[in-house]
């Protein structure tokens, strides 16, 4: 799998999570509505963040002839996951 396109897969899982929670969000009204909609409007700044440092590293990774396992290693051994 090319590094653009697991980057364009994992944000449309992110996406498809949005989606599914959302189905199941309750008919909420005044400060829980609100909240909510804060919380899901963080939730997409966050994954436009992620997919994004995610893009600008696998541009990196490319430009500089490394391939998906040695990105996913770099990512791996700085996040500590």
């Amino acid at each position: 799998m090319s590094l653009k396109r697991a980057v364009s897969s994992l944000h449309n899982e992110l996406l498809q999570l949005e989606s599914a929670l959302l189905r199941r969000e309750p008919a909420w009204t005044g400060a829980a509505a609100t909240a909510f909609s804060h919380a899901q409007m963080q939730w997409r700044s966050q994954v436009e963040a992620i997919t994004e440092t995610l893009d600008h590293c696998a541009t990196i990774a490319l430009d500089s002839g490394n391939s998906f396992a040695e990105l996913e290693n770099k990512l791996t051994a700085a996040w500590g996951s």
